[in-house]
């Protein structure tokens, strides 16, 4: 006995009933949503951390939470603190300044020791007390300088320190992220030698502290003196500024030429080479004249112990004393290392990245 089998109405071919068509008309009924149950909570499947403003004809936008955030100059500086301690090179030349400050003091600490053995050796302890004292003393006031001798060589590293800390991120690219992140470039660069020159200068102060403590220990007991005997407390902080000067300049210069290659050059040719060729050119009364303003005959003037005007004895003049003073000298420096980084935060400011 045969049976017609009548699919029921409503049904289609593949099995479904009768509660496909109204799920499917309630998506496709004049483009219109399905009504929601009463009470229910509606929820938007949208990124994290972004949020969703409605729009005219029921479109909306998702944004990020952090699109009208501003990033203000002192989260610049806890981000250039953050990148310049992720750097390896920030530990190497760094420590390296810092050891070759150290060991150069400890060397020089044997100059005066061996001065006096020799006036040992010509008959000191004979000669009457006051003799001795006043011996003594001059040998002593070589001793002054022990903690600060290391500078004149761990400079050169703390100027290619300053070099590598934005020329470095011009050769990795980073810099196209920092300029993001800070459009208006000034404050990022501005945090970025803010951090490197307390950084340089703070180490620079600790070697110091070190080099004296150390030359305390290798000095003859006769020639022993207190930090704030002989200006020497005063010299240690004007070599710290002569360092945090030269970090300004080496900055400068790698804004300038975006490269650590030439920037590391051209600061060490003027710091080394300008003096060298000043030397033998100084026959020329204004080569002789020019040459007291260079950044290394600037920071020697500040690195010196003696608290009156310091002679520069340059070629090709009278060989007499130049009314040339720590403190002027340190005014010059500091105009010299700001002219640099002007200038090169006028090219980062116009350039492209």
């Amino acid at each position: 006995m045969s049976h017609s089998m009548t699919p029921p109405q409503g049904s289609t071919p593949g099995g479904r009933g009768h509660e496909a068509e109204p799920r499917r008309a309630a998506h496709t009924t004049h483009g219109a949503a399905a009504p929601e149950p009463a009470g229910a909570t509606a929820v938007e499947n949208r990124p994290a951390g972004r949020e969703s403003h409605a729009r005219e004809g029921g479109v909306r936008e998702f944004r990020s939470k952090y699109a009208d955030h501003k990033v203000g100059f002192f989260k610049l500086v806890r981000s250039e603190v953050i990148k310049i301690f992720s750097l390896a090179s920030t530990y190497w030349l760094l420590g390296i300044a810092f050891v070759l400050t150290v060991g150069m003091a400890a060397l020089f600490a044997f100059v005066p020791n061996e001065s006096v053995k020799i006036l040992q050796e010509k008959g000191l302890d004979k000669l009457p007390s006051a003799n001795q004292a006043e011996l003594i003393q001059s040998v002593k006031e070589i001793a002054y300088s022990v903690p600060m001798r290391g500078i004149f060589f761990s400079i050169l590293i703390f100027a290619a320190f300053s070099v590598v800390v934005i020329a470095g991120e011009y050769g990795t690219g980073m810099i196209r992220s920092t300029m993001t992140a800070a459009p208006k470039r000034i404050g990022a660069i501005v945090a970025k030698l803010l951090v490197a020159t307390i950084l340089a200068g703070a180490v620079a102060f600790a070697a110091m502290l070190v080099s004296y403590l150390v030359g305390q220990a290798l000095l003859d007991p006769r020639l022993h003196y207190g930090l704030g005997e002989g200006n020497v407390m005063r010299v240690i902080l004007m070599n710290t500024v002569y360092v945090m000067l030269i970090v300004i300049m080496g900055f400068g210069l790698g804004l300038l030429l975006r490269n650590s290659a030439g920037g590391i050059c051209t600061i060490i040719g003027i710091l080394f080479a300008l003096p060298i060729v000043a030397l033998m050119a100084g026959q020329l009364d204004w080569v002789a004249d020019a040459a007291r303003f260079l950044p290394n005959r600037l920071g020697n003037i500040m690195g010196a112990v003696e608290d009156s005007s310091i002679g520069l004895d340059t070629p090709g003049g009278d060989g007499g004393p130049k009314d040339i003073s720590w403190n002027i000298a340190a005014m010059w420096l500091c105009i010299e290392s700001f002219v640099v980084f002007l200038a090169g935060l006028l090219v980062a400011k116009k350039r492209d990245v």
